[in-house]
């Protein structure tokens, strides 16, 4: 385990067998993963799930295929608001957390985890 100074007095704690860390220890509120977005995300993925299972009762009934295609394109933009959240999270935290470890592999990691992610939203 190492310790990491900051303001909220939190730790960062490795997983073992995980090459990629993202959680947060906070002494007043435990593990999070998701911290700040939780809810949020959750609650959008909750409408998203409603979204998904409104379509399949589309396609059941036989729906005209343009109204179909406005719902895959609403969805596509929900889930797009799904990954700005947990993106933002994971700067916030997790990547903000390997600067301050002074962990040249763990900062490594977190730099390319995010290469690695642009380079995929540009294919």
């Amino acid at each position: 385990m190492v310790t990491i100074s900051s303001a909220m007095g939190a730790l960062y704690i490795p997983l073992q067998g995980i090459s990629r860390k993202c959680i947060i220890w906070d002494k007043k509120k435990g593990v999070q993963l998701l911290k700040a977005n939780k809810d949020k995300t959750l609650d959008r993925l909750s409408r998203l799930e409603g979204q998904v299972r409104g379509i399949v009762g589309m396609v059941k009934a036989d729906r005209y295929c343009m109204d179909i295609l406005a719902q895959t394109s609403a969805i596509r933009s929900a889930i797009l608001g799904v990954e700005k959240l947990i993106l933002e999270n994971h700067a916030e935290h997790c990547v903000e957390t390997a600067i301050q470890s002074s962990d040249p592999e763990e900062q490594r990691a977190k730099f390319d985890e995010l290469i690695g992610l642009l380079q995929k939203a540009s294919k």
